[in-house]
Protein backbone atom coordinates (compact mmCIF):
# COMPACT_ATOMS: atom_id res chain seq x y z
CA UNK A 1 0.00 0.00 0.00
CA UNK A 2 3.24 2.42 1.29
CA UNK A 3 4.46 1.49 -2.34
CA UNK A 4 1.17 2.85 -4.31
CA UNK A 5 1.10 5.86 -2.14
CA UNK A 6 4.30 7.10 -2.72
CA UNK A 7 4.06 6.47 -6.65
CA UNK A 8 3.56 9.43 -7.83
CA UNK A 9 2.67 8.36 -11.51
CA UNK A 10 -0.84 7.16 -10.00
CA UNK A 11 -1.30 11.30 -9.06
CA UNK A 12 -0.51 11.78 -12.57
CA UNK A 13 -2.88 9.25 -13.63
CA UNK A 14 -5.68 10.53 -11.36
CA UNK A 15 -5.59 14.18 -12.66
CA UNK A 16 -5.40 13.22 -16.00
CA UNK A 17 -8.21 11.14 -15.78
CA UNK A 18 -10.42 14.00 -14.03
CA UNK A 19 -9.68 16.58 -16.26
CA UNK A 20 -10.81 13.66 -18.75
CA UNK A 21 -14.18 13.32 -17.45
CA UNK A 22 -14.29 17.25 -16.83
CA UNK A 23 -13.46 18.05 -20.33
CA UNK A 24 -15.39 15.35 -22.11
CA UNK A 25 -19.08 16.25 -19.90
CA UNK A 26 -18.86 20.06 -19.18
CA UNK A 27 -21.77 21.83 -20.82
CA UNK A 28 -21.10 25.76 -21.46
CA UNK A 29 -23.42 28.53 -20.15
CA UNK A 30 -26.29 28.90 -21.92
CA UNK A 31 -26.08 32.38 -21.61
CA UNK A 32 -23.28 32.99 -23.51
CA UNK A 33 -23.14 34.01 -27.24
CA UNK A 34 -23.51 31.33 -29.94
CA UNK A 35 -19.79 32.05 -31.00
CA UNK A 36 -18.35 31.65 -27.61
CA UNK A 37 -20.56 29.03 -26.47
CA UNK A 38 -19.55 27.17 -29.43
CA UNK A 39 -15.91 27.38 -28.85
CA UNK A 40 -16.13 26.78 -25.42
CA UNK A 41 -17.91 23.69 -25.87
CA UNK A 42 -15.15 22.81 -28.50
CA UNK A 43 -12.36 23.20 -26.73
CA UNK A 44 -13.36 21.78 -23.65
CA UNK A 45 -14.36 18.23 -25.31
CA UNK A 46 -10.68 18.64 -27.47
CA UNK A 47 -8.99 19.26 -23.62
CA UNK A 48 -11.07 16.44 -22.28
CA UNK A 49 -10.08 13.75 -25.49
CA UNK A 50 -6.69 14.94 -25.67
CA UNK A 51 -6.38 14.71 -21.33
CA UNK A 52 -8.15 10.63 -22.40
CA UNK A 53 -4.73 10.29 -25.06
CA UNK A 54 -2.01 11.14 -23.26
CA UNK A 55 -3.81 9.05 -20.18
CA UNK A 56 -3.99 6.09 -22.50
CA UNK A 57 -0.11 6.52 -23.82
CA UNK A 58 0.65 7.38 -19.92
CA UNK A 59 -0.52 4.02 -18.88
CA UNK A 60 0.29 1.64 -21.72
CA UNK A 61 4.03 3.35 -21.23
CA UNK A 62 4.50 2.70 -17.53
CA UNK A 63 3.18 -0.89 -17.68
CA UNK A 64 5.01 -1.75 -20.61
CA UNK A 65 8.11 -0.63 -18.05
CA UNK A 66 6.28 -2.58 -15.22
CA UNK A 67 6.39 1.17 -13.31
CA UNK A 68 2.74 0.89 -12.12
CA UNK A 69 2.38 -2.89 -10.81
CA UNK A 70 -1.21 -2.32 -8.90
CA UNK A 71 -2.87 -1.01 -11.67
CA UNK A 72 -1.31 -3.67 -14.04
CA UNK A 73 -1.97 -6.76 -12.28
CA UNK A 74 -5.51 -4.99 -11.41
CA UNK A 75 -6.11 -4.12 -15.07
CA UNK A 76 -4.69 -7.92 -16.49
CA UNK A 77 -7.23 -9.77 -13.43
CA UNK A 78 -9.63 -7.48 -14.75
Amino acid sequence: MKKTISNYRYYVLIVLAFVCFIGIFAVPDDGLPFISWLWILISSKIAGFGAGCLFYNLVDHWRGRKSIPELTSFIDNF
